[in-house]
């Protein structure tokens, strides 16, 4: 398990995340672990601080 002191939690620097982003203007970050993985949230509460299913990011997460 990984853990964090960022205060914006794991999800935003993981290579699992996908920032979605909604006609209203809000934005979520989804887990596409949740896909194949009954354990991971579609859209996790946040800030998630810690996560097996954790992968460091070079690019940050991605957009929809």
């Amino acid at each position: 398990m990984t853990q964090t002191l960022d205060p914006r939690g794991l999800c935003p620097g993981c290579a699992h995340v996908r920032i979605v982003e909604s006609s209203k203007g809000s934005t979520f970050l989804r887990c596409d672990l949740a896909k194949s993985d009954p354990r991971y949230g579609k859209y996790p509460p946040q800030p998630r601080m810690r996560c097996e299913g954790f992968v460091v990011s070079v690019g940050g997460g991605t957009s929809s």
